[in-house]
C-alpha cells in the first residue's frame, strides 16, 4: 500500500506478533499498513526503531548498526509496538501526505519526454530486458569492477529512459549515444578497448533490447520496429509502430513483445514475430480500473509469463509491477509502487523502488509471486540506467547527481554564471520585471521539489511553497508580476493553483479535475490561463481557463498528437506552441480567436517550447541544445521569417526564458562534468546472493 495512501494509526491493525512486540520486517510492514520496502526505508531515513538480535537497541548506535544490518533476513529484525506508536506520532505529519515522486507521471513515453521539455521535469523512465537467463546456476567467484569510457564523438545519450543493455551471454554491451545531431547504437564488447557503430541504427530511440542468443538487437527508430544482426548487414524491419514507444522483449519461441500507442491511444502491449508481420494487440489498459498504459515488457524463463509496469490515473499508486501469462492473458500484482522488473537466475525479483534505489527479493517461477521481504542491493544509479546478463553480469551507468546551474546568456552566445550553486533545477521563469526568478528545484534531501523565488539583484532565495512533498513545480508569473501560478498534485493528480509572489498567503487552487494539468501562460490582460492536460487518451491537448465569472476550463488546441507549452504573443492574439504532429515536435503559431489557423514556423530540425520577446517581433525556441529566433509580422498579415540560430550551448539545457530587454537569456544548464562512464560488475550474482538471501 502506497505510503501517502492511509493516513489513520497504525494501531488499528496490529498482527499476531507475541506481545507486544513485531518479529518480522512482514508484521512491521502490517502493523503500519505499509509494503516491507517502505519500512525498511523509513528504518533508514526517518529512524523508524527496528532493532536486531543480538545488538543493544539503543540511538547511539543506531545508525551505524542500521547500515550494517538493513539487508539481513526477516528473523534478525524485531520492534516494540509502543515505540513504533511514539515514532508515529512524532512523524506522521511529515509523512501522511507524500505522493508519488514527479518522475513518475502518469503519460507515454514520448509524452514524458515532452513534458519533461514544457516544466523542466525528469520524466518518466523505464527499462527493457528479455528473457535470456541460462538456467546454469552461476559461479561463486568474487564480483569484480571496471569502467568503460566511451568515445568522445560518441558520448552516452540521456533519454530520461534506458539506454544500456548486455546480451545474454555477458559478452557486449549496447549503448545509444548522441552524435551531434541524431543518435545511433553502438557496440562494445567487454574482451576490447573499443565501440564501435552499428550501421542502420541512426536515429535510434531508447530501449534496444538482445535476441535470446545474443546475435540480433531489436530497436526503433522513424516510426517502425527494427531488428539488426551484430554481425553485419542492414536492419530489417519489423512493423510499423505508430507511436509511444516504450519497449520490447524476445523470447526464446521467436515472439516479440512491445508497448506502443496507436492512433492516440493508451499505452498498450503488441506482439510480433521475430520474422516481422502485423502485430496483435495482447493487453490494454482498462480506463474504468483507473489504468493509463501498460509499458516495458520483460520476460520470464520460458517465455510463456512477462512482466510488465503498470501507470495508474491516481500517482499515489502508481507505478505498480505485474506479471501477464501469454496464454490465458491473466495478470497478477507482483509489486505495487515499483518499476523495472526482472527474474534473475537466483530466483529473485530485481525491480527499482520510487525513490529509484535497486531492491530485490525472492520470487517463485511456479507460482508468479514474491516469496519474502524485499531488500536494498544497490543505489546510486542513473534514472533506470542499468542491466545484467544471465552469466551475472551487471552494467549501469553511475547517478551524475544532476545537478545544474542557472547562466546568462546575450545574443552572442557569451555565459555568465548567475549563482555560483549547484542544485536540481527543474523549471525557472523570468517576472515581468526582469528582477526576479520563479523556480523549482529539489531540497536537500533529493526527495521533494518546490517553487522557490530568487532575487537577482539581491542574490538572495525564498521559498514559496511548503505544503505536501515532491508536488510543487512548473511556475509562471502573471503579466502583472503578482502571482505565481504553478501545478501540485497536494490534493490529487496535478492541478492548477496560484499564490501571491509574497508568499503571504495560502495557495489557492484554480482547477478541480482527474486530469493531469500543466500551467502554460497568461494573456497579457491575466484574464485568461493557457495550460496543458492530459486527455483520457494520454495525450496532451492546450485548454484555457478564462477567469471571469464562469470560470470553467475548456480545450482549445486537441488532436490525436501532443499540443504543449502554450505561449500567448504580447498583444493576447497569437498562440505559439509545439506539437508532436510529425516524427519530430514542431513549432507552431496560430490565431488565438481563430484556431483552425495556424502557421509552421520551425524548419526540418524541428523545435519545442515556444517564447516571444517582450514586443512580439521576434520568437524564440529550442532545437536540441539551440536557441533558435525567428522574426514574426502579425500586421496587416501574419508573416513569419527564416528561423535562425542565435547561439549553441556547450552541455545540455533543461530549461530557458528572455528577459523583457530582450537582449539576455536565463539557462538552466548541466552542471559541467566529465565524460560518462558505464560501469561493469562481474559475477554480481554472488553479490545480489550475499545481500538478498533467499533462505529465511
Amino acid at each position: 500500500m502506497p505510503e501517502d495512501s492511509q493516513q489513520q494509526s497504525p494501531k488499528l491493525t496490529p498482527p499476531d506478533g507475541a506481545g507486544g512486540r513485531l518479529d518480522s520486517w512482514k508484521e512491521i510492514a502490517t502493523y503500519l499498513k505499509r509494503s516491507v520496502s517502505t519500512v525498511q526505508r523509513w528504518e533508514r531515513e526517518e529512524r523508524l526503531p527496528v532493532h536486531r538480535r543480538n545488538s543493544a537497541p539503543n540511538a547511539q548506535n543506531h545508525e551505524a548498526d542500521n547500515k550494517a544490518n538493513n539487508n539481513r533476513t526477516i528473523k534478525q529484525v524485531f520492534a516494540y509496538r509502543s515505540e513504533i506508536d511514539a515514532w508515529w506520532e512524532q512523524f506522521q505529519p511529515a509523512l501522511a501526505n507524500r505522493a508519488a515522486p514527479l518522475w513518475w507521471r502518469p503519460s507515454p513515453a514520448w509524452l514524458t519526454a515532452a513534458i519533461a521539455i514544457l516544466v523542466g521535469l525528469i520524466g518518466l523512465v523505464w527499462w527493457v530486458k528479455p528473457d535470456f537467463f541460462a538456467p546454469n546456476e552461476p559461479g561463486s567467484r568474487s564480483p569484480t569492477k571496471f569502467a568503460i569510457t566511451l568515445p568522445a564523438g560518441a558520448p552516452l545519450a540521456s533519454r530520461g529512459s534506458i539506454d544500456v543493455v548486455i546480451s545474454p551471454d555477458g559478452k557486449r554491451v549496447v549503448y545509444l549515444a548522441q552524435r551531434e545531431d541524431t543518435t545511433q547504437l553502438y557496440v562494445r564488447p567487454l574482451d576490447q578497448f573499443e565501440a564501435r557503430p552499428i550501421p542502420g541504427t541512426e536515429g535510434a530511440e531508447a530501449f534496444p533490447f538482445f535476441s535470446p542468443d545474443g546475435e540480433w538487437l531489436g530497436f526503433y527508430a522513424a516510426g517502425k520496429l527494427k531488428k539488426v544482426s551484430l554481425r553485419g548487414g542492414a536492419p530489417l524491419t519489423l512493423c510499423e509502430v505508430d507511436s509511444g514507444w516504450s519497449g520490447g522483449a524476445w523470447n526464446s519461441q521467436d515472439t516479440i513483445v512491445f508497448a506502443a500507442s496507436e492512433k492516440g491511444g493508451p499505452g498498450s502491449l503488441y506482439r510480433v514475430a521475430a520474422t516481422g508481420g502485423a502485430p496483435k494487440s495482447l493487453a490494454t489498459p482498462d480506463p474504468e480500473q483507473g489504468e493509463l498504459r501498460y509499458v516495458c515488457p520483460k520476460f520470464l524463463p520460458g517465455g510463456k509469463a512477462l512482466f510488465f509496469d503498470v501507470g495508474l490515473v491516481d500517482p499515489q499508486f502508481s507505478p505498480q509491477i505485474r506479471v501477464l501469462a501469454l496464454e490465458t492473458g491473466e495478470q497478477k500484482i507482483v509489486v505495487e509502487q515499483g518499476i523495472n522488473a526482472y527474474y534473475t537466475p537466483t530466483g529473485h525479483l530485481v525491480y527499482q523502488a520510487r525513490d529509484m534505489s535497486l531492491m530485490a527479493a525472492p520470487f517463485d517461477l511456479a507460482t508468479l509471486a514474491v516469496t519474502g521481504d524485499s531488500v536494498l542491493i544497490r543505489e546510486g544509479i542513473r534514472g533506470v540506467d542499468y542491466a545484467f546478463s544471465g552469466d551475472g553480469t551487471l552494467v549501469y551507468v553511475p547517478d551524475d547527481g544532476q545537478l545544474r546551474t542557472l547562466v546568462l546568456v546575450d545574443r552572442q552566445g557569451k555565459e555568465r554564471v548567475v549563482n555560483e550553486e549547484s542544485r536540481k533545477y527543474h523549471s525557472a521563469r523570468i517576472s515581468p520585471n526582469g528582477r526576479q526568478v520563479a523556480r523549482t528545484f529539489a531540497n536537500a534531501k533529493e526527495r521533494e521539489l518546490h517553487v522557490w523565488i530568487y532575487d537577482l539583484e539581491e542574490d538572495w532565495f525564498k521559498r514559496l511553497t511548503f505544503e505536501g512533498e515532491q508536488n510543487n513545480f512548473g511556475p509562471i508569473w502573471t503579466p502583472d508580476g503578482k502571482w505565481i501560478t504553478f501545478s501540485s498534485n497536494r490534493d490529487g493528480p496535478p492541478n492548477l493553483y496560484r499564490k501571491w509572489a509574497d508568499g503571504n498567503s495560502p495557495a489557492e487552487r484554480l482547477t478541480t479535475s482527474q486530469l493531469v494539468q500543466l500551467p502554460g501562460s497568461w494573456s497579457p490582460d491575466g484574464g485568461v490561463l493557457a495550460f496543458c492536460a492530459i486527455s483520457p487518451n494520454n495525450i496532451p491537448d492546450i485548454w484555457i481557463l478564462p477567469m471571469n465569472a464562469d470560470g470553467k476550463p475548456r480545450p482549445l488546441v486537441t488532436s490525436d498528437y501532443a499540443n504543449l507549452s502554450p505561449a500567448f504573443s504580447p498583444d493576447g492574439k497569437w498562440l505559439a506552441y509545439f506539437s508532436l504532429e510529425g516524427d519530430r515536435s514542431h513549432v507552431y503559431i496560430r490565431s488565438y480567436s481563430e484556431p483552425d489557423v495556424k502557421w509552421l514556423v520551425s524548419r526540418k530540425e524541428g523545435g519545442s517550447v515556444p517564447v516571444w520577446s517582450a514586443d512580439g517581433s521576434e520568437l524564440f525556441y529550442r532545437a536540441g541544445n539551440k536557441i533558435m529566433v525567428l522574426s514574426v509580422q502579425t500586421t496587416p498579415t501574419f508573416k513569419a521569417g527564416k528561423p535562425s540560430v542565435m547561439f549553441e550551448t556547450s552541455s545540455s539545457f533543461y530549461g530557458y526564458d528572455i528577459f523583457p530587454d530582450g537582449q539576455r537569456f536565463l539557462i538552466i544548464k548541466g552542471a559541467e562534468k566529465g565524460q560518462a562512464q558505464i560501469h561493469v560488475v562481474r559475477d554480481w550474482f554472488e553479490e545480489l546472493k550475499r545481500l538478498a538471501p533467499k533462505s529465511s
